[in-house]
C-alpha cells in the first residue's frame, strides 16, 4: 500500500461496551472495521472461494441479454479502480463480459474483463435482498489449466 493514506480507528471493548446497560453489556460484541484510504472509505468485499462458489447452483443460466439491473455496480466498481482490481477503462466504459445467473434465481454474477487474458472480476449480486455480496477474482487459467 505505497503511498496510500490509511487510518483505522480502534477502539477498545471497554469504550464499546461504555454506554450500554443491564443485558446489553454481556451480549458479544460485533466489531466492525472501515477501512479510510484517502478520505474515502472503502465498502467492498472480497469473497473467499468457498463463498463465491456457495453463490452458484449446478447449471448458471447466461442472462447477459435479459438481466434487468437490481443494482447499480458502477459504484462499487469504481471503488474497485481504486483498488486497482479493475481498470479505468472498463469502469469509464461499463463494461461487462457476461452476467450468469444461478438456476435458483438467487445470485447474479457479473463478470469485469481485467487486463490479464480468462480473468475476469465476478460481482456477486444477491437478488432476493437486492443488493452487492461481494467480488472474487476469477482466474480461469488457473481454474482449467490455459497457461
Amino acid at each position: 500500500m505505497a503511498g496510500k493514506a490509511l487510518s483505522i480507528k480502534v477502539c477498545s471493548s471497554l469504550e464499546l461496551r461504555k454506554g450500554l446497560t443491564g443485558i446489553q453489556r454481556n451480549l458479544p460484541l460485533l466489531i466492525q472495521f472501515t477501512v479510510v484510504r484517502n478520505g474515502s472509505s472503502t465498502m467492498t468485499t472480497v469473497l473467499t472461494e468457498k463463498e463465491y462458489r456457495e453463490t452458484m447452483t449446478d447449471k448458471m443460466v447466461n442472462v447477459t441479454e435479459t438481466a434487468e439491473p437490481t443494482v447499480d455496480i458502477w459504484s462499487y466498481v469504481e471503488l474497485l479502480t481504486k483498488d486497482k482490481e479493475i481498470s479505468n477503462y472498463v469502469y469509464e466504459n461499463q463494461l461487462v463480459e457476461m452476467v450468469s445467473r444461478n438456476d435458483e434465481g438467487t445470485f447474479d454474477h457479473v463478470l469485469l474483463p481485467t487486463d490479464k487474458s480468462n480473468v475476469f472480476v465476478v460481482i456477486i449480486v444477491d437478488l432476493k435482498k437486492e443488493k452487492i455480496k461481494g467480488h472474487f477474482r476469477l482466474d480461469l487459467n488457473k481454474e482449467y489449466g490455459l497457461e
